[in-house]
């Protein structure tokens, strides 16, 4: 498992080691200090187990614990208390049973569901703690899930979310957070530009004060907007194009950033390049009425160039995901796009995955051939797999493509996963993006942009050599319209600009002749 995407990295105070302590007195710390402390800490990696619910649910947990976690003793005359944060960074050494209680308990109350922690006492004292769920026992100390040694006696903690209520945040917009998004709207629309301190300043106004509520919300104004431009069917592309790039050069640069959007590497996609990756699928939809699927949707600014009632989208972030909700998408879900794919296939399929390495043991072997190891690559892969034989793919992944003195991609993950797609795929383009495009959005990172046009009936082909790939760096948002168009226009720009140009010479002219009659009358 991705620990960058999981968990934080522990601090000093999720390790407690006690040298005089009673086992009364661990279980008290436990159930009522330790356990609701940690409950933030598994937010993330609780949503992949969103989708299950009783036994089943009970039985993945308990999977993950033996797959992912060691067990081992405590320390003898210690007993060593870790929260999820440091469990997970000890879980190669291994870590005791009270750590596997607090990690499993802080899931449980992530995903509400009544649980019970037991202590039990074989006879010599207090010698055993664990998970209770109804009558199933998650116990990743057993072998065997749903195990339960005999005991003498017991002491029992129950959660009970009937009398604990609602923990975590509401998954709805508020009236106010509506309003405000309707103000950034109007005020973008208008053209008028905002800062850092003027958009903290007008989300006051609606009582919204959470640096990272603002800049979310922000986000989701921009993309309201962007695709109310890009579904108007009175513009051509390029001049839907030209609107949104307008747009993002007025959007307030999104650059605040959480620990949260720090673990999941949240950067979301610049408008322009969104709306272009949108149009290359959208171009390959039989009658633009096609399917889409986005797993990794944020709040879903690739998915501008469709309509939301065409497109399933994913997004395991709380905040992220309510701003889904808003938009009226055909489907939207939260949970882990490593894990959990739809049994469906898909017209279409983009997606701008987070960056970022993997665990060694999440290494994904395609093929007994190919091997990837990067969060972006893997998460490609699994998108890919959602695919039709005849779809369209549009994906962003970080860094450009180099070539060695031969011609060929530098060894690395680079040619792996382009050699994997070239194979496997009718790859149309792999286009190097220029970092200070996406400056907006708060980073400026190196992207590739790569266009899919189906799946090879035969399995063949190989990443094409420096001579025969278009590997130039594209530096402007001109040039990067006129890159991703020409894979199914031949219009270029300067065609495209004279017949702006002219199409605003006219709306001019019917202007002036209307205000000449309007005069005359």
């Amino acid at each position: 498992m991705n620990q960058s995407l999981l968990l934080q990295q522990p601090k000093k105070n999720d390790f407690i080691e006690l040298i005089n302590y009673s086992g009364d007195d661990t279980f008290n710390l436990i159930t009522q200090n330790l356990i609701p402390k940690s409950i933030e800490q598994t937010t993330v990696l609780s949503n992949q187990f969103k989708l299950y619910s009783g036994v089943v649910l009970c039985q993945k947990i308990y999977e993950f614990c033996k797959a992912y976690i060691n067990y081992r003793f405590d320390k003898e005359g210690t007993e060593q208390i870790r929260l999820p944060r440091r469990t997970w960074a000890d879980r190669q050494k291994g870590v005791d049973c009270e750590d596997f209680t607090i990690f499993i308990s802080s899931i449980l109350h992530n995903l509400k569901v009544n649980h019970t922690i037991k202590m039990v006492d074989f006879g010599q004292g207090w010698q055993h703690i664990y998970v209770v769920v109804s009558d199933i026992v998650l116990d990743p100390v057993q072998d065997k899930f749903n195990y339960e040694d005999s005991y003498e006696t017991a002491r029992e903690y129950d959660f009970d979310f009937a009398s604990l209520g609602s923990i975590g945040r509401s998954l709805s917009i508020t009236s106010s957070e509506k309003q405000f998004v309707q103000q950034v709207q109007l005020e973008l629309e208008r053209n008028e530009k905002h800062n850092k301190r003027s958009i903290e300043k007008l989300a006051s106004k609606f009582g919204i004060t959470d640096k990272t509520d603002i800049k979310e919300l922000t986000e989701l104004a921009i993309v309201n907007v962007c695709r109310k431009i890009a579904n108007d069917k009175a513009l051509s592309d390029y001049e839907k194009y030209l609107s949104i790039l307008e747009t993002y050069r007025n959007q307030v640069i999104l650059s605040h950033r959480t620990s949260i959007s720090i673990l999941l590497q949240q950067y979301s996609t610049a408008s322009p390049i969104a709306y272009l990756a949108g149009l290359y699928v959208k171009n390959g939809v039989q009658n633009y009425q096609g399917q889409i699927f986005e797993p990794t949707a944020g709040n879903g600014m690739m998915t501008i160039a469709f309509r939301p009632e065409q497109c399933t989208v994913n997004e395991i972030d709380d905040t992220r995901y309510k701003n889904l909700l808003t938009q009226g998408f055909r489907k939207a879900t939260q949970i882990n796009a490593i894990y959990n794919t739809p049994n469906e296939k898909f017209d279409g399929v983009i997606t701008n995955p987070p960056f970022g390495a993997v665990d060694q043991r999440d290494y994904l072997k395609i093929d007994n051939k190919y091997i990837l190891k990067d969060l972006d690559h893997i998460l490609s892969y699994y998108a890919l797999n959602n695919l039709k034989s005849d779809g369209r793919c549009a994906i962003i992944i970080g860094g450009h493509t180099h070539y060695d003195s031969e011609g060929r991609v530098q060894a690395g993950k680079n040619r792996i996963f382009l050699s994997y797609l070239y194979r496997y795929f009718k790859v149309d383009d792999v286009i190097n993006i220029n970092g200070d495009l996406y400056s907006r959005q708060g980073t400026s990172f190196d992207i590739r942009l790569i266009l899919i046009s189906g799946i090879k009936q035969v399995a063949e082909g190989f990443a094409p050599l420096k001579e025969q790939a278009r590997g130039e760096v594209i530096n402007t948002f001109e040039e990067l319209y006129e890159r991703v168009t020409s894979n199914f226009s031949q219009e270029t720009t300067s065609t495209l600009k004279i017949k702006y140009k002219y199409r605003l010479r006219l709306q001019l002219q019917s202007k002036s002749l209307s205000s000449v009659l309007h005069e005359k009358n």
